[in-house]
């Protein structure tokens, strides 16, 4: 067992000499670190209403048409022709411009925005919260009814914020799945290394001199074992820093420590057919690709139930012991594959 334990402590300290890993170890801590950041800005792009809170709406907006009903909602500067108004828009005497006739049948809007992002998001939460209200008020001059959506708990109504459905789904859809993706990706690099370079330097002779073939590849499992119960915490405790909630956190633990091993063993498996450390990077990598849309499309795969168990959605308790079968299966699987072939070569 020992020996084991020295072969797992040699090649995780090999593998901090590697300044590939290191790089995907610090970019792994460093979206974890600021996963918080990272959901805002994608929210900014795909749904700017859910960080209305956080950016002043006092716009100045320009009417260009006849539309007395609007400018009775909007508090803004009145212009007889567009050209006028695109001259003091390209100016920065005003921060937008609204086109529209309400004479027209169609009441059809055209509204001009800054370049800037940061001014052109508060210029179109200010606009959109004024055309909802013009609307609703179209909608009470020709006797038409308008319908809100109420949300209730308990008997209690709530207030779910628009976008709420885009964070969600991004953290537990993709952040989470991804980094757990991440973490298997080093444990299986962290394999591959180790064992082409014992294989390109001719020390792995010696090692099987020193070191059964069970001992050598326990050893090698050992360190990615060490290596994703070092990360998945890791990145665990930022996401919580970051205000991000983790449920079923044991569950979450085994089940990226599954996946970490699933994908450990087939690096093992390229590895000692290639045997070349390139190629067999290569392969895995290749591998990896294939596998990822296979991964997030597929409801039942460890990337879509990690999401659910962080989330304590719907899921068994069966399904991450499941996975951690597969990896123990597959872990003896090589092992005794490697007394096999260690067999052979004796004889």
């Amino acid at each position: 067992m020992s020996k084991t334990i020295k072969i797992a402590l040699k090649d995780l300290k090999a593998m901090f000499k590697e300044r590939t890993f290191v790089s995907i170890l610090l970019l792994l801590i460093f979206v974890a670190s600021f996963s918080s950041v990272i959901t805002f800005g994608i929210l900014a792009l795909y749904n700017p209403d859910y960080i209305g809170f956080a950016v002043e709406k006092n716009v100045n907006v320009a009417i260009v048409g006849d539309a007395p009903i609007l400018e009775r909602i909007v508090e803004a500067k009145k212009y007889d022709s567009l050209s006028n108004a695109l001259s003091d828009f390209y100016n920065g005497k005003i921060d937008a411009i609204i086109v529209l006739n309400e004479n027209l049948s169609s009441n059809y809007v055209k509204v001009y925005l800054p370049k800037e992002e940061i001014k052109a998001i508060q210029a179109s939460l200010f606009i959109k919260e004024k055309l909802i209200e013009y609307e609703r008020k179209l909608k009470e001059l020709n006797g038409i009814p308008n319908f809100d959506l109420a949300f209730y708990f308990n008997n209690k109504q709530i207030e779910i914020p628009e976008g709420i459905s885009v964070a969600f789904k991004f953290i537990y859809v993709v952040l989470i799945p991804l980094l757990m993706f991440t973490t298997a990706i080093c444990c299986g690099g962290l394999v591959i290394d180790s064992i082409s370079e014992e294989l390109e330097t001719r020390t792995m002779d010696l090692l099987k001199i020193a070191a059964s073939p069970s001992q050598i590849f326990g050893g090698k499992i050992l360190a990615s074992v060490i290596l994703s119960l070092i990360l998945t915490p890791t990145w665990i405790g930022l996401l919580i820093l970051n205000g991000i909630e983790i449920n079923n956190l044991i569950l979450v633990i085994l089940l990226s420590l599954s996946f970490s091993m699933i994908l450990t063993s087939i690096a093992y498996s390229v590895v000692t057919f290639v045997k070349d450390r390139e190629r067999s990077q290569l392969t895995f990598s290749i591998i990896s690709v294939l596998l990822m849309p296979l991964l997030f499309t597929n409801p039942y795969s460890p990337t879509s139930l990690i999401g659910r168990i962080a989330a304590d959605g719907y899921f068994s308790i069966a399904e991450p012991i499941f996975y951690f079968a597969i990896s123990t299966i597959l872990v003896y699987t090589n092992i005794y594959v490697a007394k096999i072939r260690e067999k052979s070569t004796q004889n």
